[in-house]
């Protein structure tokens, strides 16, 4: 009896067995075809996708690494049901009732862009990125500059003359940036050997971003790893920094030490990617700086050749805090489902009878919405609180976003200053202008993008 339980059993497991490969026999055939990709590449890309996938279930049942979290706002910030009794500043002086109290106002109130993506930022905590800023002197790099614009080009310039393109470093985790600047071991000169020759090392276009971000964050900025490619597949690294002074992401090309401007104003991945669709000749233009020691880097850049490698492109990883949380492979925080692919949906490929631009074969997270991709920080949204209060008092309320947030700078009436850490205040008016501004801040001493109010009595 037991005998023919047990080789009842072991029919029905070779019969899963055989079903589960032939489906997946099937599958790879199937996607190999449909994306042109070798049935081994397509198997092992498969294989990878079902081992990934099921390690963000099993970390949702049990997460052996607890992270270092950055603040992003004050500890009482307003919750959904706190938001009830708010409304954005400039709904509230619309409404009726309040247009015959207020009759003359004014309202600058910035709008928080939320990602439906989670992005992890490094916390202001960790010591060596406050080693890194003081022993190299960073504050002393940026000290003529006149502009936040300025500070970036003037930390990528010394980030990118720090070491010679040529020379490989060897990967360390978690990446570190001020033990590759003491290192003096490590290093391969990549100039001997093709890079696919060299496992184990950055590759210039890896490295730079990397290392430019980590300096950036020690300023108080806010980079972002970023990659551009024709095909989808491999493609050259970039870092996006948030820019206070123009309220967006803008590209930052640490390898090759560039930028993209239009009238002025640098770009961001979308941006250039979006002149494509644009005739030539095109409005934007590559600002670079010197390239160091590399003299064969040193020719001219034709925008016409760079626009192509913005077909598509990615966030690489949905963090920035490698120097502080160092997560075990596989994790969903280190894996290829920490990475976030844009798609444009006006994009043609081989399926539009475009046959020059291939589908990708990917199982990385994609996003079509640009807020998820471009979502916003260090700002401070006004809400004011709709409960009948007194004519000459209103009830503040703040949103904001600011990774290591420190505190709200608050001005009244362009003269009287304060700070506070909390997300309420209540704004008493008087007769004739009342002007009310708040900006937040972060513990590196960044201040964020002001908004602001102007009401008559």
């Amino acid at each position: 009896m037991f005998r023919k339980i047990r080789s009842r059993l072991l029919h029905v497991f070779l019969f899963i067995i055989a079903g589960v490969s032939i489906v997946f026999s099937v599958a790879v055939l199937s996607l190999s075809h449909r994306y042109d990709k070798s049935p081994f590449i397509t198997g092992k890309i498969l294989t990878r996708h079902c081992v990934l996938s099921t390690l963000p279930l099993l970390t949702k049942l049990y997460n052996p690494y607890k992270p270092e979290i950055a603040n992003l706002r004050p500890s009482d910030y307003l919750r959904k049901d706190d938001l009830k009794a708010y409304v954005r500043a400039e709904e509230f002086f619309i409404n009726n009732e309040n247009r015959k109290r207020y009759k003359k106002y004014y309202v600058n109130n910035e709008k928080i862009i939320r990602s439906h993506f989670e992005f992890n930022y490094q916390p202001f905590e960790e010591k060596r990125l406050h080693t890194l800023r003081d022993k190299f002197k960073l504050d002393h790099i940026i000290a003529n500059a006149a502009t936040e614009i300025q500070e970036m080009v003037l930390l990528r310039n010394w980030a990118r003359s720090q070491f010679d393109r040529g020379v490989c470093h060897k990967m360390v985790d978690p990446f570190d940036a001020l033990l590759l600047l003491n290192s003096k071991s490590g290093k391969k000169d990549c100039r001997k050997y093709p890079e696919e020759w060299t496992p184990g090392f950055y590759t210039p276009c890896h490295f730079y971003p990397l290392f430019f971000s980590q300096v950036m964050l020690a300023m108080g900025f806010q980079p972002r790893l970023v990659q551009i490619s024709y095909t989808g597949y491999g493609g050259h690294g970039l870092t996006e920094v948030w820019s206070n002074q123009f309220k967006k992401w803008i590209t930052m090309d640490a390898d090759l030490n560039l930028h993209y401007e239009r009238n002025g104003v640098p770009l961001n991945l979308n941006e250039v990617h979006n002149q494509r669709y644009e005739t030539k000749p095109f409005n934007i233009k590559i600002v670079r700086s010197k390239q160091s020691s590399d003299r064969e880097y040193e020719k001219p850049i034709d925008i016409n050749e760079m626009i192509p490698y913005h077909t598509r492109f990615m966030i690489v990883d949905m963090r920035n805090d490698w120097m502080t949380n160092s997560y075990f492979r596989g994790h969903p925080k280190k894996s290829d489902y920490s990475s976030l692919i844009f798609v444009d949906t006006k994009l043609k490929t081989m399926f539009s009878f475009e046959p020059r631009i291939k589908p990708i074969f990917t199982f990385r997270p994609k996003t079509s919405n640009e807020d998820d991709f471009y979502w916003t920080i260090n700002q401070t949204e006004i809400l004011i609180c709709t409960q009948d209060g007194k004519k000459d008092v209103l009830e503040l309320a703040f949103n904001t976003v600011t990774p290591n947030f420190s505190n709200y700078e608050i001005i009244l009436d362009d003269s009287i200053k304060s700070s506070i850490e909390n997300s309420r205040f209540k704004w008493v008016l008087h007769k004739g202008v009342n002007k009310f501004s708040i900006r937040s801040g972060n513990k590196f001493g960044r201040k964020g993008i002001v908004s602001s109010l102007k009401v008559k009595l």
